[in-house]
């Protein structure tokens, strides 16, 4: 039984290495690409389960990148979730508008991004009965 998929997009190297560690060895798969257009070609490719999305992207932030996974017909019901250091002001509220499920502010312990992860998609395994 294959894991389920976890999309990360994120360009600070530290961060991405924590996040994709901490959900690996809780039994996800962990696909990790830098900025927002490489975060469109991989959820196209691969349709992940859910995506982590930075705000703050090189090429294509990842607001403009939801927007336009969330226009695609192929990519539209993956769930996001934006991960930002810019937790203040109109940061959520742009997030629901772009079409993210969640928002997580930034810092943030791996588990609570492992918590939104298993609120949005369950284990990382189907459990058959």
């Amino acid at each position: 039984m294959q894991a389920k998929t976890v999309l990360l997009v994120e360009d600070q190297i530290d961060f991405l290495a924590v996040q994709k560690t901490y959900l690996e060895r809780h039994g996800y798969r962990v696909l990790a690409v830098e900025d927002g257009a490489e975060a469109i070609r991989c959820a196209r490719e691969h349709h992940p389960h859910v995506i982590l999305m930075d705000l703050s992207l090189p090429h294509l932030d990842g607001l403009s990148a939801t927007r336009e996974l969330k226009r695609d017909p192929a990519t539209s019901e993956i769930p996001v979730v934006l991960l930002t250091a810019h937790a203040y002001g109109s940061a959520g509220r742009r997030a629901r508008e772009a079409g993210c499920a969640a928002f997580v502010p930034k810092p943030c312990d791996p588990r609570r991004v492992l918590d939104e992860v298993m609120e949005l998609i369950g284990p990382p395994r189907e459990v058959v009965q």
